[in-house]
């Protein structure tokens, strides 16, 4: 786990993880900015959680290759499912 965006990078380097959650609201580099950055690298599971979660929001953080948005509050079963849903997809 990191908790600004410009340690992202690095440690995704490091781990190759097969799933990726990232928040909008990350210091140094936002969530939207990392994701299109690491989807342009690799085909990671790349899911954005965020408080952000107006129509506008979920569709930028999909254009910038998230394979799902979800707006808080959610429920750790809703978080469980899309979880397995983009892991699924990326299998």
């Amino acid at each position: 786990m990191v908790h600004d965006g410009a340690d992202a990078e690095p440690a995704f380097d490091l781990l190759e993880p097969d799933l990726v959650v990232l928040d909008v609201g990350l210091p140094s580099v936002d969530g939207v900015e990392l994701c299109r950055r690491l989807r342009a690298r690799s085909d990671v599971a790349l899911l954005i959680l965020s408080a952000r979660g107006s129509v506008a929001d979920i569709e930028r953080g999909l254009a910038g290759g998230a394979d799902d948005y979800v707006p808080k509050p959610f429920t750790s079963r809703d978080l469980e499912q899309r979880i397995a849903a983009v892991t699924a997809r990326s299998a």
